[in-house]
């Protein structure tokens, strides 16, 4: 009887070992061989499909997180164009006012800004031509 049970563990390691070369046999490249090519839709790239703002007032306090009594980051100035990342999934109430908190790239810095101190555009371009009326008086 052990000699039957020894035999069938030694079948089964031989089987391990047969597929685990077979496994590589397998994986060696044929001449001939054709290679296959999926043709993907373009993707867009996150910057491109974020909106753009700039800032309606001066030294507007970037936030480190989006609570009123947050660190402060930095302040920017008015006109300022900033990139939205993204918004919070609800609405707060800031200074009495509702509105959503947005995380936004200000020149590579990072922060938080309440949603009623920006003016919101699709573009860049859009929001560069307003930042330009805001400044300089450009129409």
């Amino acid at each position: 009887m052990t000699v039957l049970i020894r035999a069938v563990k030694n079948i089964h390691y031989i089987a391990i070992i047969a597929a685990f070369f077979l496994s590589f046999y397998s994986c060696k490249e044929e001449s001939g061989a054709k290679t296959f090519y999926i043709d993907l839709s373009e993707t867009r790239t996150p910057s491109a499909s974020n909106q753009w703002a700039i800032t309606k007032f001066d030294l507007l306090k970037l936030r480190e997180i989006p609570e009123e009594e947050s660190n402060i980051i930095n302040h920017l100035p008015l006109g300022s164009v900033i990139e939205i990342i993204k918004k919070e999934n609800s609405i707060k109430v800031f200074d009495n006012v509702k509105d959503y908190w947005y995380f936004i790239d200000y020149k590579g810095e990072v922060g938080w800004i309440f949603g009623s101190y920006l003016e919101i555009f699709n573009t860049q371009e859009e929001a560069i031509k307003r930042s330009e009326q805001i400044l300089f008086g450009i129409k």
